[in-house]
């Protein structure tokens, strides 16, 4: 997570299974303190990297540069074209799991802990395709596809249950 902001969003899979409050609070006040001590090395530069982060939020072009602007809605639209027209394995794969987590959310399956894998995972995935179509690269979606996998089986053990017993909808 440290190394590449595209991998942020995976801190949201813990937070689905960590029941109280308290211990999500706790959760992600040590994930900020190793993440302190992770960048101990790069401190002296933190400003420097905290205004480049800002600049590629609030500017549409390439590392930060550009218009003033959040997204550039045709390069965005283009860019997630591009992704699901390319990565026929990642898409068939993210439309799986959107079916799974449909599903799981009609069946009212949110306290199976393979659902609620399988829908975090689902999120993680959301955001970081989010994060990935504002300038599109292969390698900025890798955190994404790593996850499809065990996305769809988790889903596949979550609801096949119901499949078997023929309890869809």
């Amino acid at each position: 997570i440290i190394g590449k902001i595209t991998f942020l969003p995976v801190l949201i899979v813990p937070l689905f299974f960590i029941k109280k409050n308290s211990k999500r609070i706790l959760y992600l006040a040590a994930t900020l303190v190793f993440a302190a001590l992770l960048l101990f090395p790069v401190w002296t530069n933190l400003r420097g990297m905290f205004n480049w982060f800002l600049s590629l939020a609030t500017h549409t072009g390439i590392y930060g540069g550009g218009k003033e602007g959040v997204i550039d809605t045709n390069s965005y639209l283009t860019n997630l074209k591009t992704l699901f027209a390319t990565e026929w394995f990642f898409t068939v794969g993210y439309f799986l799991i959107l079916i799974a987590v449909v599903a799981g959310l009609v069946m009212k399956k949110w306290k199976d802990n393979f659902f609620k894998l399988t829908l975090a995972f689902w999120i993680t995935i959301t955001v970081q395709i989010i994060l990935a179509a504002k300038h599109y690269e292969y390698h900025y979606v890798i955190p994404a596809q790593l996850l499809i996998i065990p996305s769809v089986l988790a889903a596949a053990v979550a609801l096949m249950p119901s499949v078997l017993s023929n309890k869809i909808f």
